[in-house]
């Protein structure tokens, strides 16, 4: 139950922050996300879910990479050990 909820919330990070954000998590990488304040709404209950569950760690990144004036927020997404032992099951 607990993988199809995960396997939800990538698929809303996939659809609203970055195409490639579950992917990579999935491959145990971590991204950077640069999101608009629209999209960052969007995606607020899927990172919330996600570190709730303690399977990524969500930090701000200060220093914005992307120089889009509609860019308000750059988040990194880290996956965390645990992320592999749900996916698995």
């Amino acid at each position: 139950m607990l993988a199809i909820k995960v396997n939800r919330a990538f698929h809303k990070l996939n659809k609203h922050a970055t195409p490639a954000a579950g992917t990579a998590l999935k491959r145990n990488e971590p991204i950077v996300v640069y999101l608009t304040s629209t999209q960052e709404q969007k995606i607020q209950d899927a990172l919330y879910f996600l570190e709730e569950e303690q399977l990524i760690y969500c930090s701000r990144v200060e220093e914005k990479g992307n120089t889009d004036p509609r860019i308000d927020t750059a988040l990194e997404l880290i996956p965390l050990p645990r992320l592999f032992n749900v996916l698995e099951t």
